[in-house]
């Protein structure tokens, strides 16, 4: 899975069965402002990836941040 485009357009692609899925969330590491803040988008991030389908249909992480923001770039 790749979650920004970036990560899309760059990163390789290896030959597999596997289907590729992509969604493009604002880059969480290209946060600016305090360390809450930048925590906050990487939580923000992270809350709208998780009821993302998995190949298993299950998740295997949860985020101590129950709080879903809507994402801003």
């Amino acid at each position: 899975m790749t979650v920004c485009d970036f990560a899309n357009e760059v990163c390789p692609v290896f030959p597999s069965t596997a289907k590729k899925l992509h969604h493009n969330f604002p880059d969480p590491a290209k946060a600016l402002g305090s360390e809450e803040a930048i925590v906050f988008r990487f939580r923000n991030v992270l809350d709208h990836v998780k009821p993302m389908p998995t190949a298993s249909g299950t998740r295997s992480f949860k985020s101590p941040n129950a709080t879903k923001q809507p994402l801003r770039g």
